[in-house]
C-alpha cells in the first residue's frame, strides 16, 4: 500500500465518521430529539413542525453517502473517475452552503441584517 492510499484511506474513514455525526442530528430531530435543534432557527422549526419524520430519510441518505466512498474505493470501483467528481462537487455545494448560512448568520448576529 502506498502512502497516497493510507492518507486516502484515513481521509475517507474521517469523511465517514463526520457524515455519520451530521446524519446522526438529522436521525435524531427525525424521531422528535430537541436537542440544539434551535441551532436551526425559530423560523425553520415552525415551518417544519409536524414534519421532522422527513429528516429519517433524509438522515438515512446522508448516512449512506458518509460510506459510500469508503466501500467504493474498497471494492475497486470502476466509476473512480466520475465518483471522484460527484465527490467533489456535492463537498463544493455543501461548503459553499455551509459557507453562506455562517456569513449570513454572522450578520444577522452583528445587527447587520434584521431578520
Amino acid at each position: 500500500m502506498t502512502s497516497y492510499a493510507g492518507r486516502g484511506r484515513s481521509a475517507l474513514v474521517l469523511a465517514g465518521v463526520l457524515g455519520s455525526v451530521h446524519a446522526a442530528f438529522s436521525l435524531y430531530w427525525g424521531v422528535g430529539g430537541e436537542w440544539l435543534v434551535e441551532t436551526l432557527g425559530r423560523r425553520m422549526v415552525d415551518a417544519f413542525a409536524g414534519w421532522e419524520w422527513l429528516l429519517l430519510p433524509i438522515g438515512a441518505v446522508k448516512l449512506v453517502a458518509a460510506w459510500v466512498p469508503l466501500a467504493a474505493a474498497r471494492a475497486g470501483w470502476p466509476a473512480r473517475r466520475l465518483s471522484r467528481g460527484v465527490c467533489w462537487l456535492g463537498a463544493a455545494v455543501l461548503l459553499v452552503w455551509g459557507g453562506l448560512n455562517t456569513v449570513v448568520g454572522n450578520l444577522v448576529l452583528a445587527g447587520v441584517i434584521v431578520p
